[in-house]
């Protein structure tokens, strides 16, 4: 099984729920042979097992019964952290603002050894800063240390 990068970040209540980050970074490894797990990927798929238009649990107020939203926030925190547990070659994690699902995700991988990469502008509190295995101001410096460390190249076709 080929192990995957892990695109983590606040997701509830963004506009566009940070998927336009996520695509620009899943196209520029992929572009590189490398295969990407994005998790707003993964729950539209379970938005429409449980029937949910994508609007309603994309904003902040959302209208979802209390034990929908349970079970759907169980099943997916259970597949992300399986996902990052078993699947995940290291984790970029894009930090605006503290969300409990991704400092939760940052932990997870600081307790199974699995390399964290943190682009984020923010000044870290102690606990993210120490589970972070590298701090990054921006992409663009995450990845040149990615072409250096993984000998990340672009991949002829």
């Amino acid at each position: 099984m080929q192990r995957e990068i892990y695109l983590a970040g606040t997701m509830s209540g963004k506009n566009n729920y940070g998927i336009s980050w996520r695509n620009k970074e899943k196209k520029w490894f992929e572009h590189r042979g490398e295969s990407v797990f994005s998790p707003p990927d993964r729950e539209n798929a379970l938005l429409v097992k449980y029937d949910i238009k994508p609007s309603l649990l994309r904003r902040r107020n959302n209208q979802l019964s209390a034990s929908v939203r349970r079970k759907l926030f169980a099943e997916i925190i259970t597949f992300d952290l399986d996902q990052l547990r078993y699947r995940t070659k290291y984790g970029v994690f894009y930090i605006t603002e503290y969300s409990p699902g991704t400092i939760s995700e940052l932990t997870w991988c600081f307790m199974y050894g699995i390399p964290t990469y943190v682009v984020t502008r923010m000044k870290l509190k102690a606990w993210p800063e120490a589970c972070a295995t590298k701090i990054f101001r921006t992409f663009e410096q995450l990845r040149n240390f990615l072409k250096v460390t993984y000998g990340l190249k672009i991949k002829k076709k």
